[in-house]
């Protein structure tokens, strides 16, 4: 490639960020932020009872989470009622 093809993709690059600057710094912050909350924010800086059923991730609740209680009322309320002999 010839020098002033080299130039001429420099200055289109430089052009392109120039213009793009302001965007670039932005979605930089954003996901900085982010990602600073999700490693900073402990279980210990959690109010009582303000997480819900969002907020967990699908998959990462063990039994150990839950105590005895909980778990038998949530085994009975995931087996089917018993009917009577008639079925019905």
């Amino acid at each position: 490639m010839c020098r002033t093809g080299r130039w001429s993709i420099v200055a289109a690059m430089l052009k392109h960020l120039r213009s793009n600057l302001v965007a670039y710094l932005a979605l930089f912050v954003a996901l900085g932020g982010t990602s600073y909350a999700a490693v900073t924010v402990t279980g210990s800086q959690v109010k009582d009872s303000t997480l819900t059923g969002r907020d967990v991730r699908d998959g990462t609740l063990t039994a150990r989470d839950f105590n005895t209680a909980q778990l038998r009322r949530a085994v009975a309320a995931a087996m089917p009622r018993q009917t009577g002999a008639g079925g019905g």
